[in-house]
């Protein structure tokens, strides 16, 4: 049977944002089977780029890893992308790329590269690290069809993402695929050192909880464009 690709945005926030992802993935020359948006607030706007590959889920979810286990419910049978409000597709061939590779690796995660982005400045990981077995990048992370999916931790804030991710890699095996697939813009919550970081952080170990708070004060003594070149020099090229 063809493997199918469904891509979830969860989306809280500024609708420019959700509407800027939702236009990315339509504009993909092969599109999605699914495309499932999973949002707080219901809004008109949204509706005017539904395509037939569109779902919509308006509901007041807990949090956002909350929202994502409702994604999670909806995309068992598919290879699993989530691509998060403000976020996009770095070329109109992505989907293609993808669905060629998940045609060969039909049981394995995939994981391609994430371009960083903060206004006019890019972060692009550098291959000795992206190779490495314990770096994971979770806008372009993607989950194989399964029956029983493995949930987010919702007791976190922050770090889920991650261990979600090396649950799902010990469990179905990983290929590392060296091309571009998402642009992420930084400046969210995910990307910003914070008190819930902190404490995330120290959930699982004092050393990453230790690093956080570093990164904490490296935030408030330096403005944002160059608190991520300090933060990504060592194992991204900068462009």
């Amino acid at each position: 049977m063809r493997p199918k690709l469904a891509i979830v945005t969860v989306h809280a926030g500024d609708i420019k944002n959700l509407i800027k992802t939702i236009k990315s993935v339509n504009s993909q020359i092969l599109k999605p089977d699914l495309h499932l948006i999973v949002s707080k607030d219901f809004d008109n706007k949204i509706l005017r780029y539904k395509k037939k590959y569109n779902k919509f889920i308006f509901k007041k979810d807990k949090s956002i890893y909350n929202a994502m286990n409702i994604g999670l419910n909806y995309t068992k049978n598919y290879f699993l992308l989530f691509l998060n409000s403000g976020d996009y597709l770095y070329s109109k061939n992505i989907t293609k790329i993808i669905k060629k590779n998940i045609f060969v690796y039909k049981k394995k995660c995939l994981n391609f590269k994430t371009l960083l982005s903060y206004k006019k400045q890019s972060f692009l990981i550098k291959d000795k690290i992206f190779y490495n077995s314990y770096f994971y990048s979770h806008p372009s992370f993607i989950r194989p069809p399964t029956t029983k999916p493995i949930y987010y931790d919702e007791n976190f804030k922050i770090l889920s993402d991650g261990i979600w991710m090396d649950k799902n890699k010990k469990k179905y095996g990983i290929k590392k695929i060296n091309i571009i697939s998402t642009v992420h813009l930084l400046g969210g919550i995910s990307s910003n050192p914070s008190f819930f970081s902190i404490k995330d952080n120290f959930k699982f170990s004092i050393k990453s909880g230790i690093k956080e708070i570093i990164k904490f004060y490296i935030n408030i003594f330096f403005n944002k464009k160059n608190y991520y070149k300090i933060i990504f020099k060592r194992n991204y090229l900068i462009k």
